[in-house]
C-alpha cells in the first residue's frame, strides 16, 4: 500500500494562489481530441448543484465557459455545442475535479449524470454507425 502523496491530492496552483490548467483527453469522441481547463474545486462544484434555478445545459455552459481553457468558449457558444462534446467535456472537468471515476459520477441520480448518460449513447450509436 503506497502512501498518500500531498501533490496527488491538491490541485496544483500558481505563486498567486490561481489553479494551474490540466489537458484531459475526450476519449469517446472521434479523434480523442485533448483539451486544458481549470479543475473545479468542491465548494464550487457544491455552489452549481444547488442551483436549482439552471436546466443542466445552462449548468454546463457555465462550467465549460468558466473552466475551459483551450480551446477557451463564450458562454453562448457553450450553450450551442453540440450536445455529445458538452457532456463529455463537463464529465473529463468533473472526473478530474473530484477524483472520481466516470462509473462513480455516473451512478447517481441527478439531471447532471441523465444527461451525460443520454449524450453518450448518442455517441456510441453515431461511432457503431
Amino acid at each position: 500500500m503506497a502512501m498518500l502523496e500531498k501533490t496527488s491530492a491538491i490541485h496544483r496552483r500558481n505563486e498567486k494562489g490561481e489553479l494551474l490548467p490540466v489537458e484531459g483527453i475526450l476519449e469517446k469522441l472521434p479523434d480523442k481530441p485533448t483539451f486544458k481547463f481549470i479543475p473545479i474545486t468542491y465548494g464550487k462544484f457544491q455552489e452549481l448543484r444547488v442551483q436549482n434555478n439552471q436546466t443542466t445545459k445552462e449548468q454546463d455552459a457555465i462550467i465549460i465557459h468558466e473552466h475551459c481553457v483551450e480551446p477557451s468558449f463564450t458562454k453562448e457558444e457553450a450553450l450551442n455545442l453540440k450536445a455529445s462534446y458538452g457532456a463529455q467535456i463537463v464529465l473529463e472537468i468533473m472526473k478530474y475535479s473530484l477524483s472520481m471515476t466516470e462509473k462513480d459520477i455516473l451512478s447517481g441520480d441527478d439531471k447532471l449524470n441523465k444527461n451525460i448518460l443520454a449524450q453518450e449513447l448518442q455517441i456510441e450509436k453515431k461511432n457503431n454507425g
